[in-house]
C-alpha cells in the first residue's frame, strides 16, 4: 500500500476518484444512521402514546363497569321488592322465596357486569349468603371469599365499620380483590371482582417483552400486573 502511494500521483485521476468517494460516503453514511436512529425514536415514542391512549381508555371502562355495578347494589336497595322481603319478612317461606327470587334475578343480570366476579347479600341477623358468581371464578376461591365475607360481616355492625362508602381493596389469601358493600338494615349488599379480571383487557395491549400494566392502591402499592401474576 505505501508502495502505491508512493508511485501514485495525489494530483492523479485515481486518487481523487478515491478521495471524493470518502467525502461523499462518509456523510451519507452517517445520515443513514442517525436517519434510523431517529426513525426508531418516532415510532417508539408513537407506540409508547399509542399505548397510553389505550390504556387510560381501558381505565375508563373499569371505572365504568365499577359504576354500573355499584348502581346495580342500590338498585337492589332502594327498588327491589324481594330484597325488602328478605330483609322483614313474615314467615321463612317468605324469606326463602325472596331469596331465590333474588338468586335468579342476580344469575341474569351477572352475565353483564364482565369485570364484576360476583354479586352478594349478606343477611346479619340469619348468618345467611348468598352470593352469584361468574363461571370463571373457582370452588376453592368461591368458598375462600366467602369465609371472609361472613367472618367480617358478621362483625360490622354499622356502615360506619364498613371500610369506605366506595370500593376498596382487600387481600384474601394470596389474591386481591376490589369490593363494594352497602347495608341496608340487616342486610349487606355488594359485589366483587378480582384485580385480574379488572386488568384483564390489559392483556390485549402489546407492551413488549419488558412492558407491564399494574394496578395499584390509593397507597401506591401494586396489586397485580399484566403476567397475571398476584403481587405480594
Amino acid at each position: 500500500m505505501r508502495e502505491f502511494f508512493q508511485r501514485a500521483s495525489w494530483n492523479s485521476i485515481r486518487i481523487k476518484i478515491i478521495i471524493g468517494l470518502f467525502f461523499v460516503t462518509v456523510p451519507l453514511l452517517t445520515l443513514l444512521i442517525y436517519s434510523n436512529y431517529y426513525s426508531i425514536d418516532v415510532v417508539r415514542n408513537q407506540v409508547s402514546i399509542s399505548n397510553k391512549n389505550l390504556i387510560s381508555l381501558y381505565m375508563g371502562q373499569i371505572d365504568t363497569h365499577l359504576d354500573a355495578a355499584e348502581k346495580n347494589i342500590l338498585g337492589l336497595v332502594t327498588n327491589n321488592y324481594n330484597v325488602q322481603s328478605m330483609e322483614a319478612p313474615n314467615d321463612d317461606d317468605e324469606y326463602q322465596l325472596a331469596k331465590y327470587n333474588l338468586s335468579v334475578n342476580l344469575s341474569n343480570n351477572i352475565i353483564f357486569y364482565k369485570s364484576i366476579d360476583a354479586f352478594f347479600i349478606f343477611n346479619h341477623e340469619r348468618q345467611d349468603l348468598l352470593d352469584v358468581l361468574q363461571h370463571s371464578v373457582s370452588f376453592s376461591e368461591k368458598t375462600e371469599v366467602e369465609k371472609y365475607l361472613i367472618s367480617y360481616l358478621s362483625h360490622a355492625t354499622s356502615s360506619s365499620e364498613l371500610p369506605t362508602a366506595n370500593w376498596y381493596v382487600k387481600k384474601i389469601g394470596d389474591t386481591n380483590y376490589v369490593l363494594r358493600t352497602i347495608k341496608s338494615g340487616s342486610l349487606y349488599i355488594g359485589a366483587w371482582a378480582k384485580a385480574s379480571t379488572l386488568l384483564g383487557p390489559m392483556n390485549l395491549i402489546d407492551l413488549g417483552t419488558k412492558g407491564r400494566a399494574l394496578l395499584i392502591t390509593s397507597q401506591g402499592e401494586p396489586m397485580v400486573n399484566t403476567d397475571d401474576r398476584q403481587l405480594k
